[in-house]
């Protein structure tokens, strides 16, 4: 099938990037689906700090990039042994890839997962595929397996079902936020809706 999405072809372009354009929307071929993945229509995406950092080459990845990790939308499609969700569910996207499988995951620590952080340099998704290509059968890496500045694409199963009749718009922003904040809020005690990142000896002083 085609989708349209956000594609980094090059890095390090000058600002500001409203005049030098680094993104281009492109028309890509998706595969569908494969074991433990899904197809998912993208209702609500944002451009976050880590997008910004791939694009001034501040954290290289490998070209060409779909761009995107933190959005919201619909199931329209499962793979093989896909049990968690089903046609129709309204998602958000994790930006942290989760085997499920390995120490750090079956420990309850699976933002540590050393699969996912491998998936995600290398640009691919858990299974090592890709799962898009451009008009010159180039392949398209992942950032960071989710790449959701676009109108539809396959992700494996790092994301959480929402409890709503609708697909918001901004939940895909706030997953992110919340998974960011959540190291923080257990390290740190939170005041009037603020972290308090005084070392303990002067937080009452």
């Amino acid at each position: 099938m085609k989708t349209k999405a956000a594609v980094l072809y090059e890095m390090g372009r000058s600002q500001p990037f409203a005049q030098s354009l680094p993104m281009v929307i492109d028309e890509l071929t998706l595969a569908g689906p494969e074991s433990g993945e899904v197809l998912v229509e993208v209702v609500g995406a944002g451009l976050c700090h880590s997008d910004l950092s791939v694009v001034d080459g501040s954290r290289p990845r490998i070209m060409p990039m779909v761009m995107g990790h933190e959005a919201s939308g619909i199931v329209r499609e499962v793979g093989p042994e896909v049990t968690e969700f089903a046609p129709g569910d309204h998602v958000v996207f994790s930006f942290v890839p989760i085997c499920g499988h390995c120490l750090h995951c079956v420990s309850g620590r699976g933002a540590l997962c050393e699969f996912g952080a491998r998936a995600n340099i290398a640009g691919t998704l858990l299974s090592g595929g890709c799962r898009f290509s451009d008009s010159e059968s180039r392949r398209c890496y992942h950032h960071p397996m989710r790449q959701d500045l676009m109108d539809i694409l396959v992700c494996p199963l790092c994301k959480a079902k929402l409890e709503l009749d609708v697909a918001s718009e901004e939940a895909g922003e706030v997953m992110t936020g919340t998974l960011t904040c959540t190291g923080c809020n257990e390290r740190y005690p939170i005041e009037d809706g603020i972290p308090n990142l005084l070392p303990p000896d002067l937080r009452d002083a």
